[in-house]
């Protein structure tokens, strides 16, 4: 899904001309993103936090070098007093320094699991200079109107924080599933969820002037019988370094290359 519409948002946003060459992003967005927590999402399960059940739960991990600077981990979270099973699966992908991931839920016992709730597939704070302009650029969706893909803009205050939704269901209906953060001109960040339903995204800056992304399909409140497997959304960050019209050239690279 995540490749499915990208077309659209780019379309609004691109500038005509492709920039020079990608070169690593080597300033505070490439750092932060490589320094990204082992489990950048967060839920609820039996009423508690996943950041205080996680440590925990039987952990196991594997990873794969693939084709192509791609560089893929594995690793599964086992809670053997409720059978449910996690797993985070991320890729890496060395040529743009972008992550990709997507969490699968599993009943892996003979009973329901508990409840699991509030899941975020993406759950991360990032800090960034409390003098720092941030931008948050992204596109309407189709609805219909005359106005349909609409490029938008809001200025990222301290304190501010945007919620996103699209209508009824449909993943780019009223909203596209994509966002493009840029710090004063000079670097950015791109977030893409990538889902074909009902999906909510809150991006804020809070007052410590750290950058908080919240991702994940919207009103999860559910329990697993035996056997039954649920996923999330799929998660891509994608740093740049340049301005925003990079940035949207560097999706639509990633795009057509991965």
């Amino acid at each position: 899904m995540i490749r499915s519409t990208a077309l659209r948002f780019i379309s609004v946003l691109l500038l005509s001309q492709l920039p020079e060459p990608f070169a690593q992003c080597q300033d505070l967005v490439w750092d932060q993103i490589l320094s990204i927590p082992d489990s950048p999402f967060s839920f609820t399960y039996n009423g508690q936090s996943s950041k205080d059940l996680l440590s925990d739960w039987k952990r196991e991990g594997s990873s794969e070098t693939l084709p192509g600077g791609k560089n893929r981990k594995f690793t599964s979270y086992d809670d053997s007093s409720s059978g449910m099973v996690l797993q985070y699966e991320s890729t890496e992908y060395a040529d743009f320094g972008a992550h990709e991931w997507i969490l699968r839920f599993t009943n892996g016992g003979d009973a329901d699991t508990k409840v699991l709730s509030d899941v975020w597939a993406l759950d991360c704070t990032i800090p960034c200079e409390a003098t720092e302009d941030q931008t948050l650029y992204y596109a309407d969706g189709s609805e219909g109107r005359v106005d349909d893909f609409h490029p938008r803009q809001k200025s990222l205050e301290v304190g501010a924080e945007f919620e996103f939704a699209p209508n009824g269901g449909r993943s780019s209906d009223g909203v596209m599933p994509y966002f493009n953060l840029s710090f004063s001109g000079r670097s950015g960040l791109i977030i893409a969820i990538g889902w074909t339903g009902q999906w909510r995204a809150l991006i804020g800056r809070d007052q410590d002037s750290k950058l908080t992304l919240r991702a994940g399909m919207e009103q999860t409140h559910l329990k697993l019988h035996p056997g039954e497997s649920i996923r999330t959304p799929s998660i891509l960050l994608l740093p740049y370094s340049g301005d925003r019209q990079t940035g949207q050239n560097t999706l639509r690279r990633f795009l057509l290359k991965e």
